[in-house]
């Protein structure tokens, strides 16, 4: 997703990432790859790649694991030393799970310059409580 530099702050960040919660918790993988796409989908369909590894999280987590949704996610937002990739900010979360342990783990990377910057979905990955 496109967007400006004066959109790089901590406020607006959180709002893409509350945004991309909903729409994991909803499972509207279509709506959030179109939106957002997925850097580690590889050439194959992005929201295919998505539903496999909340999939995949899932399972590690116990047999009959669910996500569950949370009132107030802890979204923390790290910003990047100036570098030559150019990678501005990194947006990270944990969505909770029920019926089994761990969470899934959620990186939003916001590369770019001035007024040509993307947010978009870096990596799902499960993480052992």
């Amino acid at each position: 997703m496109k967007i400006t530099a004066k959109q790089i702050n901590d406020v607006e960040l959180k709002e893409h990432a509350l945004k991309t919660i909903k729409l994991i918790e909803e499972e509207k993988y279509e709506a959030l790859a179109d939106e957002y796409g997925y850097a580690l989908s590889f050439n194959e369909n992005p929201a295919e790649v998505i539903r496999k590894e909340i999939s995949q999280c899932l399972e590690q987590a116990g047999q009959n694991a669910t996500l569950v949704s949370i009132q107030n996610p802890n979204v923390v937002v790290k910003y990047f030393e100036p570098n030559d990739i150019p990678l501005v900010a990194v947006v990270e979360y944990s969505l909770a799970i029920e019926n089994g342990t761990g969470t899934v783990f959620v990186e939003l990377v916001v590369s770019g310059e001035e007024e040509n910057c993307n947010i978009s979905v870096e990596q799902i990955s499960y993480v052992f409580a």
